[in-house]
């Protein structure tokens, strides 16, 4: 199981002996399928004038990978006597093709010594998963977290039941509750509910993925409902691009009594999608997206030392790493009530910006990326951040001078600009 890598074609330059006497590549050869981050290349490539300094991967202008030409090649040496460099003119890598784009060109070229390059070849890739595309009797496993919301889980679990997509599994996941959560769940047959001592929403999500059996996952909070075609959006979509490890809809916004209320539009990822998550979390909540179950493979689950905004950690490694995609069709509705996670101002600011700290180290190589990084920081203090700002600000123009701890400290962590302009009441 797992994403692989598939060789569509293999293009090998002609050099001229003014440049290079020869070159080749002897693996990959067209066809070849690999584990979609290591694809094994080889060959050889010798300098007219002088040994060559390296072989480099570029996908368009960018980069992907660079390997030194010194590989012992005594079968060069024999070829060409005269070549005193023939002897190390080999090269060989493990490539890794991961947060790539599903139809790939890479083109080989050889580094000379003055920093020249002179194509060597050319590699078309096209990136999918093991199994076929999502058909008819694919099973979709929807895990439900609960803890203590038997008042909303039969909404969510007759949402499930009411898929257009008939091939699916309920698994609710009883993170502990004391209220009668797993007498609602057996009110309906199929439905398997597994009971844990609380620990958390990541750590439910991540039990219902062990004890789930489908090839396709969903995860649906205990508050929230699929709408009725979501399933079958998500499999037709993930069929129009086997490419991708999850892909994901939109949502709206309902009331406490689940009636519909007006909803922020959250337009879809453009060409890249990681980018996009940086600026900020477009998938927007855990039951809009579909995800292969082999992603889990090379990807690990939900942080459970995040008390919040799992989600979107899980989405940024994924995205950055594998091709993922939206479509336009509305697939949940997302509750908004007071004791839901998204009102805790302290924790969602916590939460969001050290899932953002998390994607630094991988940002070096994409002024792109950097820039979405530091708009999505901007985008979470202003969302999170600004409003609990202005909460303490206005409980301290009512003379409550004792603000929470948890508040300050939070804002001093995660937004310490606000600090300064606390006690300044002009400000909005």
């Amino acid at each position: 199981m797992g994403a692989v890598s598939e060789l569509v074609s293999v293009e090998v330059a002609d050099p001229t002996d003014e440049v290079l006497r020869g070159c080749y590549l002897d693996a990959p050869s067209k066809g070849s399928r690999a584990e979609a981050n290591a694809l094994e290349v080889s060959g050889w490539v010798l300098g007219a004038h002088g040994p060559v300094a390296a072989v480099e991967f570029c996908d368009g202008d960018r980069l992907v990978w660079r390997t030194p030409v010194e590989v012992a090649r005594p079968d060069l040496a024999a070829a060409f006597p005269d070549v005193a460099w023939a002897e190390r003119a080999g090269f060989a890598t493990t490539l890794s093709t991961t947060g790539t784009t599903a139809d790939l060109v890479l083109r080989i070229s050889a580094v000379l010594p003055d920093e020249a390059r002179v194509p060597v070849a050319s590699l078309r890739i096209r990136r999918g998963w093991r199994h076929g595309p999502p058909g008819e009797a694919a099973l979709v496993s929807v895990v439900i977290p609960c803890y203590n919301q038997a008042h909303f889980l039969a909404e969510a679990v007759e949402s499930v039941i009411a898929q257009t997509h008939p091939h699916h599994e309920v698994v609710v996941v009883d993170d502990g509750s004391t209220d009668n959560t797993r007498e609602v769940a057996a009110r309906y047959p199929g439905v398997r509910c597994v009971r844990q001592r609380n620990a958390g929403l990541a750590a439910a999500r991540n039990t219902g993925i062990r004890r789930s059996n489908g090839d396709f996952l969903v995860f649906l909070d205990a508050d929230d409902r699929l709408r009725p075609k979501a399933l079958q959006a998500g499999l037709d979509d993930l069929r129009a691009h086997p490419e991708c490890a999850f892909v994901s809809g939109h949502y709206r916004r309902v009331s406490l009594d689940g009636s519909p209320i007006p909803t922020p539009e959250l337009p879809c990822a453009g060409a890249d999608p990681y980018e996009t998550l940086l600026r900020s979390n477009y998938v927007g909540m855990p039951a809009t997206a579909l995800y292969r179950r082999e992603v889990f493979e090379h990807v690990a689950a939900f942080d459970t030392s995040l008390p919040a905004c799992e989600d979107y950690d899980l989405n940024l490694r994924i995205a950055r790493r594998f091709p993922v995609h939206c479509h336009e069709h509305v697939v949940a509705d997302y509750r908004r009530h007071g004791s839901s996670m998204s009102g805790d101002l302290p924790r969602m600011l916590a939460s969001a910006i050290t899932v953002m700290r998390r994607q630094r180290p991988h940002l070096r190589d994409s002024a792109e990326h950097r820039a979405a990084y530091q708009a999505g920081v901007r985008f979470w203090r202003g969302y999170y951040g600004d409003p609990l700002r202005r909460d303490l600000a206005a409980r301290l123009s009512a003379g409550d001078w004792r603000p929470g701890v948890r508040e300050l400290v939070a804002l001093a962590r995660y937004h310490p600009r606000a600090l300064s302009r606390l006690r300044d009441r002009s400000q909005p």
